[in-house]
């Protein structure tokens, strides 16, 4: 999102945010004018105001109204509002006439618990919840295994998505995928749904060592979907080395399961791309229904090729063979061959990861995010 936002700035665009406050929030035109955030975090105990502002969040509505008389947008983009600002501030936007585009980074359209894991446990395929009143996610405990969250996370998603559907307030939804598409064209109705792959900035190469094999390297929330307990258990069965970066609910127990393994934390983002830059290959081992990874589209740009899972989105970034390696997803072993063969051939690696970097500059550059953006724009605007 902030890329976006740089990007379309730079072709000349205004643009400017409206969230909940926080005080990790980049500088804002109209921060003062932000609602109060709440705490939704599973540690969390949200109050009752907070319940009901999770479903129609009047301080946001009437917040952005005041954003919307003062900086009069040509269209609103829409980001992952449905939690903390909720659907409230659609009808603001449909009041003035002012188109709005949402980008569907999760699968919340269809899913109480966003990311299509049943129970926590296993990808939801079929998928267990109806097309607009989401019962299954209570059935299945989807919601941090919690009986109470279920229910409330159900009622949220169907009340939520009738409302969006009747009220006709979104015009179009950006899929970062063609998986996404698929997946949300048997949900709830209402909105036109248009692919628009993520894009990635060029990131700097250093001329290849043949002589140097770095580590492989695995990026990202360190939770089971992610599937990086898989990636270690491969790296071992290899005989490689692997780092990894980022932090979450598993990192002890991964870091005292796999003590021969580098654990870096959560890393700024030149030192990632420093990280990314050494690899051998970069492991992206998801067991959930990836939508568009950025770990796979940053790596590449680096000019590193990738072993990742056939899962979701991700065969759409990556041809099996030309930039990287694609294996079954939670199978250590397989990916323990991918990785001991990329290691055992530099040439290849290296082929990969230039093959990776010219798909990157082909398919994923920011010049082509941003004229599919614009067209989508202009298509909102001359129907509205």
């Amino acid at each position: 999102m902030f890329d976006e936002l740089q990007w379309l700035r730079a072709a000349g665009h205004e643009v400017e945010y409206f969230a909940t406050a926080d005080d990790r929030n980049e500088p804002a035109q109209f921060a003062k004018l932000f609602p109060e955030a709440h705490d939704y975090s599973p540690s969390g105990r949200p109050s009752v105001a907070a319940v009901v502002d999770m479903c129609w969040n009047r301080g946001a509505a009437a917040a952005f109204s005041s954003v919307l008389s003062l900086f009069r947008p040509a269209v609103v983009h829409c980001h992952g509002i449905g939690r903390h600002l909720s659907p409230s501030i659609l009808p603001q936007a449909k009041r003035r006439g002012v188109p709005v585009v949402v980008t569907a980074h999760d699968y919340a359209a269809v899913c109480p618990c966003v990311t299509l894991i049943r129970g926590g446990r296993e990808v939801c395929s079929p998928r267990a919840c109806g097309r607009r009143v989401f019962g299954g996610a209570i059935r299945h405990r989807c919601i941090q295994a919690s009986l109470p969250r279920s229910i409330l996370g159900s009622l949220e998603a169907t009340y939520q998505g009738l409302l969006v559907q009747l009220g006709g307030y979104v015009h179009t939804t950006i899929c970062p995928s063609r998986f996404m598409a698929e997946v949300l064209y048997h949900g709830p109705a209402g909105s036109e749904l248009v692919v628009l792959p993520n894009a990635v900035p060029q990131t700097p190469v250093s001329s290849p060592n043949r002589e140097h094999r770095g580590p492989f390297v695995v990026a990202g929330r360190l939770t089971p979907e992610k599937g990086a307990a898989t990636a270690l258990a491969a790296a071992r069965l290899a005989g490689v080395p692997i780092d990894v970066a980022g932090t979450g609910p598993l990192l002890e127990s991964l870091a005292a399961q796999y003590p021969e393994s580098t654990f870096a934390g959560l890393l700024d983002q030149e030192s990632l791309r420093n990280l990314l830059r050494s690899a051998t290959a970069v492991v992206v081992p998801s067991q959930w229904f990836e939508n568009a990874s950025m770990s796979v589209l940053e790596a590449m740009a680096a000019g590193v090729p990738v072993i990742a899972s056939r899962i979701g989105g991700i065969p759409e970034q990556i041809t099996d063979g030309r930039e990287g390696l694609l294996v079954p997803p939670g199978d250590a072993e397989a990916l323990a061959a991918a990785m001991r063969r990329l290691w055992n051939e530099p040439e290849l690696a290296m082929q990969m990861g230039a093959k990776a970097r010219q798909t990157v500059r082909e398919r994923f550059a920011p010049s082509a995010h941003v004229a599919g953006l614009t067209e989508i724009y202009q298509n909102a605007i001359a129907s509205s």
